[in-house]
């Protein structure tokens, strides 16, 4: 729906920084460059108020780069993917033309940085060598096709890790079955192609061409995508898309067309997948009901921030006890994921004590011979698992898990 600042005629703001504040007894209006809000005020004592839209709901999930679960947020993790897609940050896909690049989530909470509304953001990186880097978010069809026909508007602040020339934009999936974008090597990018070339992109994936004509904050229109000149400083960036109607699923996207070196990078804050053309305010959601979207694709019996890992403890491991005395086979423990996953996810298990993946007697400090997974849905899983013949009836027993749905 078109908004009152989009259909007001007559009144043109100029893009500038925001005053410090308004002359005495009045207040300015402007249009603050480095907001997503098309409209903003300042009165006498600097305190600054954004008039924008009601705000359609965000396709992205982990816009904001709150979570990272298959590591330690903040410890620099390494990811090779090479044309593949590896999940890093939740939802977030790195691909790279050669081994390797690294996540980490950097907060602000302590050091506020200048242009960034929100605490966190993530940082991708090369190292080993040389090479381009993509990456992307597929967003599950039952929220992408609500956008078929319809025209969005894509949002996201980036900066540079070494100041460079980064692109980013909108692709597509097509024909085939929804949620089934490739992810194997080689699969999702299937050229990497010469300096100032875009990578090739897989079977049935196609980027979209932005609409002419619209503001893009500093972004420029290059061919299927936003050219995007990165400093050490925040930047918005934005595109509007007419969409066919035809997609199965949408991709949101920022790639190097040209090699980055090692240790260079980009780092990326506040994104948003919005109906309608008009620029809105990113406006998160609850943490836990952002946390609950997640969720919905990998969830994990250790706490939020805690990679999962072998003998980590028993904080937060699922509990049992031997239901059967001896090396008994398929003895359950019964798991109810936090929320219901998209799909039956892949399970895989932790054991809390020891290097390695059964299930822990913590009465009698051995472990199982087997453990594996049972009867999995989207709603939760059995685990099952095999004794030794010491155990007996009502020891209690532990282990942790990771259930992963991705697209």
């Amino acid at each position: 729906m078109a908004s009152f600042w989009s259909k007001l005629r007559g009144l043109i703001l100029e893009n500038i920084s925001a005053p410090t504040h308004a002359v005495s007894g009045e207040t300015t209006l402007y249009a603050d460059i480095n907001s997503n809000s098309p409209v903003s005020v300042v009165d006498q004592h600097g305190a600054v108020t954004h008039l924008g839209d009601t705000h359609n709901p965000n396709a992205v999930r982990n816009s904001g780069f709150w979570f990272a679960q298959r590591q330690a947020p903040a410890t620099l993790t390494t990811y090779s993917s090479v044309g593949g897609r590896a999940i890093t940050a939740d939802g977030w896909g790195i691909s790279c033309e050669n081994a390797s690049m690294q996540y980490v989530r950097a907060d602000t909470g302590i050091s506020p940085e200048t242009n960034l509304v929100n605490r966190y953001y993530g940082n991708f990186t090369k190292i080993t060598t040389t090479g381009k880097m993509v990456v992307c978010q597929v967003i599950e069809a039952v929220d992408a096709e609500a956008f078929r026909g319809k025209t969005v508007r894509l949002q996201m602040k980036l900066k540079g890790i070494g100041n460079a020339t980064w692109r980013m934009g909108l692709a597509q999936s097509t024909l085939g079955t929804i949620d089934t974008v490739p992810n194997g090597a080689g699969l999702f990018i299937t050229a990497f192609g010469a300096n100032t070339v875009d990578p090739t992109l897989g079977t049935n994936i196609s980027r979209l061409t932005p609409a002419t004509g619209v503001t893009y904050g500093t972004g420029t229109v290059v061919g299927s995508g936003i050219n995007c000149t990165l400093t050490g400083n925040w930047s918005q960036f934005s595109a509007v898309y007419t969409l066919p109607t035809t997609f199965r699923n949408l991709i949101v996207m920022v790639w190097s067309d040209s090699q980055v070196a090692a240790a260079a990078g980009v780092a990326i804050a506040e994104v948003s997948l919005t109906e309608g053309a008009d620029i809105q305010a990113w406006a998160p959601l609850s943490i836990q009901t952002e946390l609950a979207r997640v969720q919905r694709y990998y969830c994990k019996s250790f706490d939020t921030d805690t990679a999962p890992a072998q003998a980590a403890g028993l904080a937060g491991a699922q509990r049992g006890h031997v239901s059967v005395a001896g090396a008994t086979a398929g003895q359950p423990i019964g798991i109810r994921f936090p929320v219901v996953m998209r799909a039956a996810p892949t399970l895989a298990f932790f054991n809390p004590s020891a290097a390695n993946t059964f299930v822990r007697n913590t009465t009698a400090g051995t472990d199982a011979t087997a453990t594996t997974n049972a009867n999995t849905a989207g709603s939760g899983t059995d685990v099952t698992f095999t004794g030794i013949a010491a155990w007996t009836v009502a020891q209690g027993v532990a282990v942790h898990y990771t259930a992963d749905a991705e697209l």
